[in-house]
């Protein structure tokens, strides 16, 4: 008892600090420039109640003969990790977020153009749920992973990043327009699948996370920059 909460508050406190450095990052090198705070906090909280949502999603796949077998995935075959990674992991996780962000869409007024901030609004969510999930794992290990901790907000960026973009070309609080926004979505599940998959096996070089992930950088670096220099990419300031 007397070490569970500073662990709890360390492992909070760590998780904070690299959901505050990436922010940052997000939020002041992006081509569509600085968020209003107000939106981004909302999204922030949102994407950390995700991580919850995910974990009972998991606890409900578990339930089934075939993920039951997967609760010590280092052991299963190559072929039941990648399924879990590509079945599981990456859609459970994308879902919900992409679940909360719509949630918390529907908060915002209906002045709030989505044309600019919206890819932020995605990145944000995504932040919280990396924060989240990054001090639940550092409090049940025992200890602060620092490496898995700085790193776990820019990867789950990257990941939700991919469909992130799509919401400054469809309003999702209107009917219509959601093809584009269901195929980032499977994109982004399945880059995150793969990352989690090279993770988990032996037989994968773990260097292939590094063209993954330059790959999903690039891309939303791309797109949020063709955003910015397009007339649907200029902020609302309603």
């Amino acid at each position: 008892m007397s070490t569970t909460l500073p662990l709890a508050l360390g492992a909070l406190a760590a998780s904070l600090a690299a959901a505050a450095v990436w922010l940052t990052y997000w939020f002041t090198r992006t081509p569509l420039g600085p968020p209003r705070a107000r939106p981004c906090l909302l999204f922030f909280l949102a994407g950390a109640l995700a991580a919850p949502l995910a974990l009972g999603a998991f606890s409900l796949l578990e339930l089934s003969p075939f993920y039951a077998r997967l609760a010590a995935v280092d052991e299963v075959p190559h072929f039941e990790q990648l399924a879990y990674s590509l079945v599981a992991i990456g859609p459970v996780e994308e879902l919900a977020k992409l679940a909360v962000v719509l949630l918390a869409l529907r908060l915002l007024p209906r002045s709030q153009d989505l044309r600019g901030p919206g890819p932020l609004f995605a990145l944000a969510a995504a932040i919280g749920f990396a924060t989240v999930e990054s001090a639940l794992f550092s409090f049940t290990v025992g200890t602060v992973d620092w490496a898995r901790t700085l790193l776990l907000p820019f990867t789950h960026a990257l990941f939700t990043g991919l469909w992130g973009v799509t919401l400054s070309r469809h309003d999702p609080r209107v009917p219509g327009g959601t093809g584009l926004l269901l195929a980032a979505l499977t994109a982004g599940m399945l880059v995150h699948g793969l990352y989690d998959f090279i993770l988990m096996s032996p037989r994968v070089a773990s260097a292939w996370i590094l063209p993954l992930l330059l790959a999903a950088w690039a891309y939303q670096r791309v797109a949020l920059s063709r955003l910015a220099g397009s007339p649907a990419g200029v902020p609302s300031r309603a």
